[in-house]
């Protein structure tokens, strides 16, 4: 990552004493005001491009490696650690889950019973309504 500092403040400093536009002429410092502020304006104008630059060939190459190595150390570590000492908790968590899960009556069967039960009291209570008229 340092090396990316320097190499951002190399070429800041570069281009800064450089226009990218007369790079085989001798730099002189600027007769007038306006010279001057042209002069910046270029090189300002050369700046992000170049930051865009940086950031695409050494940044996001940098932090993906990065992150690639944190994530495999981090793997390594939950399989030595973690999963060791916890597989065998989980594991049994996961056991009586099932045992529970199994005994449960079947929601299925269980609603058409409740369908059928509501639909032939229904019919009762029309049937006995209509006696009563």
């Amino acid at each position: 990552m340092s090396t990316t500092i320097i190499k951002i403040l190399f070429l800041i400093l570069t281009i800064s004493f450089f226009p990218l536009t007369t790079l085989s002429q001798p730099a002189q410092p600027p007769s007038t005001i306006k010279e001057g502020i042209n002069f910046f304006k270029k090189t300002i104008a050369h700046l992000p491009n170049i930051i865009e630059n940086i950031i695409k060939n050494e940044v996001f190459p940098f932090f993906k490696k990065f992150f690639t190595m944190f994530f495999q150390k981090l793997k390594e570590i939950y399989k030595v650690y973690i999963e060791s000492k916890f597989k065998p908790f989980f594991q049994k968590w996961w056991n009586e889950f099932k045992k529970i899960v199994q005994k449960k009556p079947n929601l299925k069967e269980e609603f058409k019973k409740e369908k059928e039960e509501m639909k032939n009291d229904i019919w009762e209570k029309i049937k006995f309504l209509w006696s009563k008229i």
